[in-house]
């Protein structure tokens, strides 16, 4: 069955003397489960037909005719099953699966304030990602919509339920662990309670569209070069994986570059913050002679560890040697941010790579990278140095309790015994400092972060030996870092990848620090998370000239070889 919808004829069943219409309007349930729940409302038109509203990407309106017969036809079909004068379930066939879904009245209160249109709110660290509510009713009240998250380059994200509780109506994508609460009072509602997972936080929507972005690098098509959608395999992953390869003019071979996504499940354009950065560079590069993969990550999010991710990374490796057009001998790749933990990883274990690029990338261990990115975020908010210590001294013992203890067992015991052991040890004016921290955490963001710490992608770059890895690789490596970079600042980065390579060949490694730069390779005036989306450019000018010079010594195309 595919990932959306499947129905194509409609045939609904309708106990004789049943009058669904009569008595009620409307029933939903929630077909499939997991990533693959829809939503599925009937809205009964009279007592003999209705209209079924499949909310899929995207969603679909179907008519119900009564029919006889108690049974599924063969084919794409739907039957609705009715008990007690009232529709119970609905079941939903095609080719030789079925699914069942149980039906709820929908009954919504008598009188109520409209709620219908764009609801319009900044998430995420630094309120970098929007996300949009667009909210409808359908003639029998039912509320129905869709999340956008138009810096992500989602939409359609269809709600799977929808209910009033007190003052508030509830929203949620239970496909993505989403769930919002918007309070029914003013035109700016800001004390709506947002949850995803377990992280739970209060954020302030206001009514109206998101606000179109101008993002000048972005290309525009017709592209002076061909593109093409490819499909390969993972070493490690069953499901293929899609991208797009983009191919200069003439038969080739061509020099080519495999980018690699910062953390999180990316699309294979990176997108984040309303900027697109793999597609500009992507752009940029296939221009001036490269071959360029860029490619969609695998939906695990957080079961994804780095092995893993590097496992995907070489099945795009395989399929370009595979291709007439790409010159096998000469292929790179580009990570930005974990990704230049994935890059070094290949490269140490498969000595044809011809060139490694680092944008913002970690060359510390994750637990040194944690630790060095709460404290530039925190002196960049103003926090004192007294306060920046603290911190580092409890997450720091966190996470050696994390790196010690393999199970998941008995962890949040093993970490409140551990951090209390600190308290205990540290100074009369230190403790106020930590109890001031413990205190300005919720329960859900504990449970949030155990969340995270539990993970298998956190500890994998927990305990990532990111310096072993780099002594491994024997290539020409470019790393770029900005000086307004807060999420893996350059200073310690840079000393660790010229301690490395000045044990082994100093000339290998060429590294760039670009001033007023931030993590996402933006021209900034600060590296607040917050800016991201409000700077125009992608990507700075100084990042693609140090790129380019650097590809045309160490992997020229053939023109300028």
């Amino acid at each position: 069955m595919s990932k959306e919808m499947w129905v194509t004829t409609i045939v609904a069943l309708m106990v004789a003397g049943s009058s669904p219409a009569s008595a009620q309007q409307c029933a939903e349930g929630v077909v499939g489960s997991g990533p693959r729940a829809r939503r599925v409302v009937i809205e009964f038109v009279r007592e003999d037909s209705a209209t079924v509203h499949l909310f899929t990407r995207p969603a679909r309106q179907l008519a119900l005719s009564a029919v006889s017969g108690s049974q599924l036809a063969a084919g794409d079909t739907a039957v609705i099953e009715v008990g007690d004068h009232r529709p119970r379930a609905i079941m939903l066939r095609s080719g030789r699966d079925t699914l069942r879904a149980a039906l709820t009245d929908i009954q919504p209160p008598p009188s109520r304030r409209d709620v219908s249109g764009e609801w319009t709110a900044a998430i995420g660290p630094g309120g970098v990602i929007r996300l949009v509510a667009r909210i409808a009713e359908l003639s029998c009240g039912a509320v129905t919509g869709a999340f956008d998250s138009p810096d992500q380059g989602q939409r359609d994200l269809p709600f799977t339920g929808a209910r009033f509780s007190g003052d508030s109506i509830v929203i949620a994508a239970s496909y993505l662990g989403l769930e919002v609460a918007l309070p029914l009072s003013g035109t700016d509602i800001r004390n709506a309670r947002f949850t995803q997972g377990a992280s739970e936080t209060r954020v302030s929507f206001t009514r109206g569209a998101a606000s179109a972005l101008n993002r000048p690098q972005e290309p525009k098509r017709p592209f002076p070069y061909s593109e093409r959608e490819v499909r390969f395999t993972s070493r490690s992953w069953a499901a293929p994986l899609v991208g797009t390869l983009t191919l200069p003019p003439g038969g080739g071979p061509h020099p080519a570059v495999v980018l690699i996504s910062g953390s999180g499940a990316q699309d294979r354009d990176e997108t984040v913050a309303g900027h697109k950065p793999f597609l500009v560079l992507s752009d940029h590069l296939t221009r001036r002679g490269y071959a360029v993969l860029r490619f969609d990550d695998r939906s695990t999010g957080m079961q994804t560890t780095l092995d893993q991710t590097a496992d995907d990374v070489e099945g795009a490796v395989a399929h370009l040697r595979s291709l007439s057009e790409i010159d096998a001998t000469r292929i790179g790749l580009l990570g930005h941010s974990e990704g230049g933990y994935v890059a070094p990883l290949i490269a140490s274990r498969d000595r044809r790579i011809a060139a490694l690029i680092l944008l913002g990338a970690p060359a510390v261990s994750g637990h040194d990278v944690f630790l060095a990115q709460s404290s530039a975020m925190l002196r960049a908010s103003g926090a004192a140095e007294d306060e920046v210590r603290v911190d580092s001294l409890i997450r720091a013992t966190v996470f050696a309790v994390m790196r010690r203890s393999p199970a998941d067992t008995g962890l949040a015991r093993l970490v409140d015994s551990a951090t209390a052991h600190l308290v205990q040890r540290l100074s009369p004016d230190d403790r106020k400092r930590a109890d001031t921290w413990f205190g300005a955490r919720t329960p859900a963001q504990d449970s949030s972060a155990f969340m995270l710490w539990r993970s298998p992608w956190f500890k994998s770059l927990l305990r990532h030996d990111a310096e072993g890895v780099l002594g491994a690789v024997d290539l020409p490596v470019l790393a770029i870092y900005g000086t307004f970079d807060l999420q893996v600042p350059a200073s310690p980065n840079v000393a660790a990848l010229e301690r490395v390579f000045r044990a082994r060949n100093s000339s290998r490694l060429t590294t760039r620090l670009l001033p007023g730069v931030n993590h996402m390779m933006q021209p900034a005036t600060s590296g607040a998370m917050d800016q991201y989306r409000l700077i125009e450019q992608t990507i700075a000018e100084p990042v693609l000239a140090a790129l380019d010079a650097w590809l045309a010594k160490h992997m020229p195309v053939a023109s300028a070889r």
